[in-house]
């Protein structure tokens, strides 16, 4: 019974993670990368080695190999952070933190419009400090959505600063239609 109890509430913790700018520049950054490699190279074979064709492999193997390799380190990293957030999700120690205001991004734009972060602060019972954690970006304002004034953030006890938190806990379910 209680083996269950867990599960179910694993499965409902479970979040679709949707894909970050670091995924899409992956996805573009790795096949170009590939197609550049792989013109240099089939194309400097085919064609008899002349001087002239060393510098097509050159430059073309170059340019494929810096955009293969750049692509790569973007879905690493990409998969990396995605991993944490998901650890922290699914392992991680939960604290309620009090929710002390909403604001615009205006360095960001989606859809021609800002998105809002929800700031809330967790002091530490053991240090005293003071933790601010931001919210990932919401693409509405939701200040009058609110449930609750605390909301639950997941931290790594020996690395208090990475925290998720988990803004979704204190939304209702949310359908945005266009």
């Amino acid at each position: 019974m209680q083996a269950c109890e867990s599960e179910r509430i694993m499965k409902e913790k479970k979040r679709k993670w949707g894909y970050t700018a670091l995924d899409i520049l992956g996805f573009v950054f790795v096949p170009m990368g590939l197609v550049y490699l792989l013109i240099g190279i089939l194309v400097g074979r085919l064609v008899s080695l002349r001087q002239g064709n060393q510098l097509f492999i050159l430059v073309f193997g170059g340019v494929g190999g810096c955009f293969l390799l750049l692509g790569i380190i973007f879905l690493l990293v990409a998969y990396r952070k995605r991993n944490r957030l998901r650890q922290l999700m699914e392992g991680g120690y939960s604290v309620q933190a009090r929710i002390t205001g909403c604001h615009e991004v205006k360095n960001m734009t989606v859809h021609g419009r800002h998105p809002f972060q929800v700031e809330c602060a967790w002091e530490d019972p053991a240090t005293h400090a003071v933790h601010i954690f931001l919210s990932r970006p919401l693409p509405f304002d939701p200040r009058d959505l609110l449930t609750s004034e605390t909301v639950p953030v997941y931290v790594d006890r020996w690395q208090v600063q990475d925290g998720y938190v988990d803004i979704d806990a204190c939304l209702p379910e949310i359908q945005m239609h266009s």
